[in-house]
């Protein structure tokens, strides 16, 4: 439709041709404007879903709040909410690595040991308090949430560990209950995500640190073994390190002894450091070869 022939619509002349009638110019007018409409229509819908949707992962949407004020006013708040979880999660991280002593055992020269044995408490409590741990990851883990939620002062209402400790704490999650109406106390499903997977990274690196330790204490003994000697050994054990000893065993051969002796020497260590108090992570006699 050319302007002329728009024009005359809305004034209600004719352009070309006979005049348009009232009825025929109300249809024109709506197949012009009913798409923009639509379109319209669907914008706002969309933008209003979106912003329940963003606005709802956190809390109610408090009626009369301009939308775009109130997106940007809660993302704010989660910001602020995700960094009161870190600065705990890094406190909480740093006791408990304190607690297992971790930090005095740069290697596997620091564990005092008599003879084959180790002989050294501090070890002793990190082999008890690790097999303690990983033994229930799963809740160890959630009792590390727990904790940096009250170093955070925060409440997370899905949390099973917060459920567990209000039953067993009914005045203290009154207050935390009530400290928690508050929009900016209820954790926010993604803060809670991201930080679930920050205590499951740490307890990896935490496993792995204290297997490195108990396999380099293993194998530090072995290669002592066999460089010194001595040692409380059953006579097959004797018989092979007396073997090693040899100067015309070729480098297969001695490879060959030194694999059986290690073999023999780790299963019965394994039951020796036990019986004295020092039980190894199943992960670490699985990558010692025990």
């Amino acid at each position: 439709m050319t302007d002329r022939q728009l024009r005359a619509v809305v004034e209600g002349e004719g352009a070309e041709g006979p005049p348009v009638g009232d009825d025929q110019a109300w249809n024109i007018l709506v197949q012009i404007l009913l798409p923009m409409v639509f379109i319209l229509t669907f914008i706002v819908l969309t933008s209003i879903q979106a912003y329940k949707e963003r606005a709802e992962a956190y809390g109610e949407i408090v009626d009369g709040d301009d939308p775009i004020a109130a997106v940007r006013l809660r993302e704010a708040v989660l910001e602020l909410q995700l960094q009161r979880l870190l600065k705990a999660f890094g406190e909480v991280k740093a006791r408990e690595r304190a607690e297992l002593k971790l930090a005095f055992f740069p290697s596997p020269d620091r564990i005092r040991r008599i003879g084959l044995i180790p002989a050294d408490e501090a070890f002793r409590t990190l082999c008890e308090d690790s097999m303690k741990i990983f033994a229930d990851r799963a809740g160890f883990a959630e009792g590390l949430y727990l904790g940096l939620l009250q170093g955070a002062g925060l409440v997370d209402t899905y949390a099973g560990p917060v459920r567990r400790w209000a039953r067993a704490n009914p005045s203290g999650a009154e207050k935390m209950v009530e400290g928690g109406k508050a929009l900016e106390h209820l954790v926010a499903p993604s803060n809670r995500q991201q930080v679930h997977h920050l205590i499951l990274d740490f307890l990896g690196g935490l496993e792995a640190e204290v297997v490195d330790l108990q396999v380099a204490l293993v194998g530090a003994t072995f290669d002592e073994l066999l460089n010194e000697g001595g040692g409380d050994l059953d006579p097959e054990s004797a018989e092979l390190l007396s073997r090693l000893a040899r100067q015309d065993l070729s480098g297969t051969q001695r490879e060959t002894l030194a694999l059986a002796l290690y073999l023999r020497l780790v299963g019965r260590w394994r039951n020796t450091f036990a019986a004295a108090g020092y039980e190894f992570l199943p992960a670490s006699w699985r990558e010692i070869g025990a």
